[in-house]
């Protein structure tokens, strides 16, 4: 199944291949993103189809991370909340830093059009 996932307070699209995992007591979707990994409970209401022909599309997006940021352990919840303070409403240019083939991710360093690099 593919569906777009829009909440309305936030400023953003998580679409991908979904599995249904179930329907709530309140009418919500219990889904898993299989593009992303995670699971969540979305409102049916804020769920759309995508239409057959844009499935045939190639891949539009890669799989990265940030550069520099140690992934073997869980970021403290404060770092977690300085992180989204620095980032959140913001653009930013991913600067493409090496590709690494084991994991198929790419890493990545956030340019603000300022000049400023996110460091983390």
């Amino acid at each position: 199944m593919r569906v777009s996932h829009h909440e309305t307070n936030v400023p953003h699209f998580q679409s991908g291949s979904i599995s249904l995992l179930g329907v709530n007591d309140d009418g919500s979707l219990e889904v898993h993103y299989v593009d992303y990994g995670n699971k969540d409970r979305v409102n049916k209401a804020e769920t759309r189809s995508i239409a057959d022909k844009y499935l045939e599309l190639p891949i539009q997006g890669v799989n990265c991370r940030m550069n520099r940021i140690d992934f073997t352990q869980s970021l403290k919840p404060a770092d977690h909340e300085n992180f989204c303070m620095m980032v959140l409403n913001q653009n930013f240019t991913a600067k493409f830093v090496e590709y690494s083939p084991s994991s198929d991710v790419w890493l990545v360093e956030l340019l603000h059009k300022t000049g400023m690099l996110i460091r983390f």
